[in-house]
């Protein structure tokens, strides 16, 4: 199993068309998605990550006939809009749904899904949500699927989440720097991470990325130029620096076909390997790159 016990199937491609370099024209059928599945078992890997914002993912996921019960299932409620009403209400109402659909017995973990722009009564609110699945035990654990540490120092300010998953990849390593590992550890937290390949834009060679990406073509051919001097694909590269990190707990990972999944799984660690270290704190715009919130504007 070697590092594969800590992989965890990420399923936004399940119910869209997701990611910027995903060229699939229909999403996932049933039948694909069990597939995915029957890996997962092949592979006595145990974590799937879903949100209740995943459009038809709990209802597919139900179809495959599988028992959803041996694995331990991650989800995401959406944080509040702004005066939204009967937020609470709505949100225990729609996890009670996605867990009788899924027809497992409890979630292995319940994640607020983002925290940009919350005020204060909303942060509490959204506590108060997540404690009481917790105690009520519709979860094992809570927590936060942040985009940056600016969310993570507010919301700390209110409860210590169990979990944190956060973006990491080659070219975002803002979570990783000693000081926030170190509050992490601090408070006893477990890092899951996700975007390692940034949305497929890591895998693809510097000539075929798509203009908007244009202002940041001398990082790409950095990074594809490390890759071939070494000798390694870009999934392998961009794996193996994730795994450089031993207290990531989760690296959750979605794909747009079994072949891409099945290649991923035969990836092995080089612990000799050297990863180039990307000062993107010195990059102009750089936000603008990391964050695939801000690719629209």
């Amino acid at each position: 199993m070697e590092w594969k016990k800590n992989f965890c199937l990420g399923t936004a491609q399940f119910g869209s068309i997701y990611g910027i370099t995903n060229k699939n024209k229909r999403q996932l059928s049933v039948k694909k998605i069990k597939e995915f599945l029957i890996l997962l078992k092949k592979n006595k890997i145990k974590f799937i990550d879903t949100a209740l914002n995943y459009k038809n993912v709990d209802k597919k996921l139900s179809k495959t006939k599988i028992n959803l019960n041996n694995f331990k299932i991650i989800t995401k409620i959406p944080s509040p809009q702004k005066k939204e009403k009967f937020y609470k209400k709505k949100t225990l109402k729609n996890i009670l749904k996605s867990k009788k659909l899924l027809k497992i017995n409890n979630f292995y973990a319940i994640l607020i899904h983002g925290c940009q722009n919350l005020n204060t009564d909303q942060a509490k609110l959204i506590v108060d949500i997540l404690l009481e699945l917790k105690k009520k035990k519709i979860t094992l654990k809570v927590g936060l699927s942040l985009y940056n540490i600016k969310e993570l120092d507010f919301m700390l300010k209110f409860f210590t989440p169990n979990i944190i998953q956060v973006p990491h990849n080659i070219f975002d390593n803002r979570f990783t720097q000693n000081k926030i590992l170190n509050k992490i550890s601090k408070y006893n937290i477990d890092l899951h991470v996700r975007s390692i390949f940034l949305q497929g834009l890591l895998l693809i060679d510097p000539q075929n990325i798509n203009i908007k990406f244009s202002r940041w073509i001398k990082l790409f051919k950095r990074w594809h130029f490390y890759c071939k001097k070494n000798k390694i694909s870009k999934m392998e590269g961009a794996v193996n620096f994730v795994l450089k990190t031993n207290k990531i707990k989760k690296i959750v990972v979605g794909f747009t076909n079994t072949e891409e999944f099945i290649e991923f799984l035969k990836i092995k660690t080089k612990k000799k390997l050297t990863v180039p270290k990307f000062l993107i704190s010195k990059i102009k715009n750089i936000e603008k790159l990391i964050n695939p919130y801000n690719w629209k504007t």
